[in-house]
């Protein structure tokens, strides 16, 4: 038996080229944001643990969610499993971080690749004018302290461009 030549055997998967083009864009776009938001997780998670080496705490938004702030390891609403495969990093921000006098001095330019804080708690530690430069791209800070430090007015022209700043101590 001869199969009709005129009927044309049916593709599963006929695409044009421009729909492989669309597809193949949006499939780029897709990995290029997943290995940004995996790079930023990673470069939170080596900034956080130097500034806890340093003798620093370091607060994540759920746990400033919770009135009064509680010690939580994870993020409420994900899966253990994968908070615990992956690290509390790729599903939550830094937004408090406290550096006291009995901590030794803490490389104050970790604080820059943080751009999510809001509270910045140094009362007592060891900075000076010339580290509140690493401040000044924190667009989000609300809270600063900065009582019993070295600090002096020449240093706080720094923070001229944090907009957000509401609580200078």
């Amino acid at each position: 038996m001869e199969e009709n030549p005129r009927t044309p055997r049916r593709r599963w998967f006929q695409f044009s080229l421009r729909t492989l083009f669309i597809l193949t864009t949006l499939a780029a776009i897709l990995f290029a944001s997943l290995s940004w938001w995996s790079y930023k997780a990673r470069q939170q998670r080596e900034a956080v643990a130097s500034l806890r080496a340093a003798g620093a705490i370091v607060m994540y938004d759920f746990q400033l969610a919770q009135r009064p702030p509680v010690k939580v390891l994870r993020p409420p609403h994900r899966p253990a499993w994968l908070v615990d495969k992956l690290g509390v990093d790729y599903f939550a921000n830094v937004v408090c971080v406290g550096i006291s006098s009995q901590a030794p001095h803490a490389d104050f330019a970790l604080l820059q690749t943080l751009p999510t804080l809001t509270e910045i708690e140094l009362n007592g530690s060891r900075v000076t004018d010339d580290d509140l430069v690493y401040l000044a791209g924190l667009s989000e800070l609300v809270q600063l302290d900065l009582s019993s430090t070295a600090v002096t007015g020449t240093g706080l022209v720094h923070l001229r461009g944090l907009t957000q700043l509401k609580r200078l101590s």
